[in-house]
């Protein structure tokens, strides 16, 4: 599977790894697994690595998805999530995310991992910066 997952219970972080060519239909099989998940309502934080990662969908399948399916159950956490990019194509998808995702999740876009890890971990929440 191109997006693999690890839920770090102790710490309350979702590790996320992207890899490859994701498609649409990988990205609703995770995103069903995540949310079905038993540790999900745990979380509290989240680092996202879609680096190594390329779009088999248009942003603008990605922004329908997002919407009809799975904006509502994202509503129900109070999270924080640093996602870590490596050109500007991923950045369009993210700021996608960012936009559709509610009040209640902080998003940052990091092109440096210990820039984006950082951020993650602190208790307040700032602009981050790119």
């Amino acid at each position: 599977m191109p997006i693999r997952y690890n839920i770090d219970v102790e710490t309350g972080i979702l590790f996320v790894n992207w890899h490859g060519e994701v498609s649409l239909q990988e990205l609703a099989r995770h995103w069903d697994t995540l949310l079905s998940d038993g540790a999900f309502p745990q979380i509290s934080r989240a680092l996202t690595d879609l680096r190594g990662s390329t779009f088999a969908f248009s942003t603008a399948e990605f922004w329908r998805t997002i919407d009809d399916h799975y904006r509502d159950a994202i509503a129900l956490k109070t999270f924080k999530v640093a996602i870590l990019l490596a050109h500007e194509d991923q950045e369009k998808y993210a700021g996608i995310w960012k936009a559709l995702v509610p009040k209640t999740v902080t998003v940052g876009l990091f092109y440096d991992f210990d820039q984006a890890s950082a951020w993650l971990l602190e208790d307040q929440d700032p602009e981050p910066k790119e």
